[in-house]
């Protein structure tokens, strides 16, 4: 067999193993339609001062299963994407994550939004069944700092000419309300304490998963029990390993021309 010939096999093999080594997520995740879990409250969010939409706000309760370790195991996630829609009963792919998300405007916000919700746990409980008042101040409130954090560098989450592109409508109908300026105030409390301590690299060097999904909203939670390895990945190694063989079979058979 020619060595150019040889080459591009090597090539090509490498490539389609890196494919299915990247093809898809560890976990996948469907969201739960069951109504002990529906969001804290509903209410609109504008994305411009022209355009708005009628939006659940605060974390939703998703299974997730683990195609690795055969388990399965439920949370609530965060939306970190103001364009994409989710359905009950769908099921996408996610994984641990490294970097910024298209979906949020750098890596200072980025930095903010995981640290926000590391900080603030109170949007991992599940028993939105019988949240107290309070709680469901704070999960709602939670997910509207997500949503100013990944859309704009300063807070003004009120409809005007300063909203940048997130701000918070009506709550149940009600834009004046005691609930909407409690979960306004309560927000501006976690967007001030992130933009005060989290640092440069935060969201990089913290782990979080991701799922993204260009048909789907981009969601951030965190699974269970569960710490990102500190050695590469079984596909990784093999992915070396048949390199190095190739390169050596090539190296014997210019060897001996």
């Amino acid at each position: 067999m020619k060595i150019s010939r040889l080459i591009l096999l090597a090539a090509a093999l490498i490539l389609a193993i890196s494919v299915a080594a990247t093809a898809s997520g560890r976990y996948q995740l469907t969201l739960v339609n069951n109504s002990n879990y529906y969001p804290s409250y509903n209410g609109t969010i504008w994305t411009s001062l022209a355009q708005s939409q009628n939006v659940a706000i605060g974390p939703v309760y998703i299974q997730i299963y683990d195609t690795v370790m055969n388990t399965t195991t439920n949370t609530n996630m965060l939306c970190i994407d103001l364009s994409g829609t989710i359905n009950w009963g769908t099921t996408w792919e996610a994984d641990i994550v490294t970097g910024t998300p298209t979906t949020v405007i750098n890596s200072t916000a980025w930095d903010r939004v995981v640290y926000m919700v590391q900080h603030n746990t109170e949007w991992t409980d599940t028993k939105t069944s019988d949240d107290s008042p309070t709680l469901k101040i704070q999960k709602s409130a939670i997910q509207v700092a997500v949503w100013e954090a990944i859309s704009d560098g300063t807070w003004d989450i009120n409809r005007d000419l300063g909203m940048g592109n997130f701000a918070l409508g009506n709550i149940s109908g009600d834009y004046s309300g005691a609930i909407r300026s409690s979960i306004a105030s309560t927000a501006q409390g976690y967007y001030d304490d992130a933009v005060a301590n989290a640092v440069d690299g935060y969201g990089s060097t913290h782990s979080y998963y991701l799922a993204v999904c260009s048909s789907k909203q981009d969601l951030i939670f965190f699974v269970p029990n569960y710490s990102p390895p500190d050695v590469p990945e079984v596909p990784t190694m093999l992915l070396g390993s048949i390199g190095l063989t190739m390169i050596g079979i090539i190296r014997r058979k210019v060897t001996k021309h």
